[in-house]
């Protein structure tokens, strides 16, 4: 697995980063995938969220947010969430290391039992290979086929 030169976590007040992962969110999703500007970036995207932003150089080549406190029914879980790699970068292994770093501070906080992702239909594998199972059927999230997954965390049950 390749590693970043860093990895930078932060809250949205944090201007300088912030506008690192907006610029790169907004290149997948909005430019590549076509989603609505309003859609990727939601009332989700607030000072209530952790970013991780992987760093090559002075460049943001991946990023996530966390939810702390998720809308699931279930207590005890947490959500990764606008997972991001930029296109240079992708099928080299730094969306399993972004995926660590999230995953890592998730555990680290000792408050949750499992991780959620809601991921695009075209994302699943990767999801599957770094331990998540699809945990619902298909659903239509803004017109793209997305299924929730979960990941179980040993230590925090």
């Amino acid at each position: 697995m390749n590693k970043f030169d860093d990895v930078v976590q932060f809250s949205k007040d944090a201007i300088e980063w912030w506008d690192k992962i907006y610029k790169l969110r907004y290149t997948i999703a909005v430019t590549e995938q076509g989603i609505a500007e309003t859609d990727e970036f939601d009332s989700t995207d607030t000072d209530k969220c952790i970013y991780f932003s992987g760093i090559i150089g002075e460049e943001t080549i991946a990023c996530c947010r966390v939810e702390d406190d998720v809308n699931t029914g279930e207590q005890n879980v947490a959500r990764i969430e606008r997972v991001a790699v930029d296109k240079r970068f992708r099928k080299k292994g730094f969306g399993r290391a972004i995926m660590k770093v999230a995953e890592a501070y998730i555990e680290r906080s000792g408050k949750y039992n499992k991780i959620t992702v809601n991921a695009q239909k075209q994302a699943v594998p990767f999801y599957e290979c770094v331990g998540y199972k699809v945990v619902s059927d298909e659903k239509s999230v803004i017109g793209i086929p997305h299924y929730e997954m979960q990941k179980e965390l040993r230590g925090n049950k």
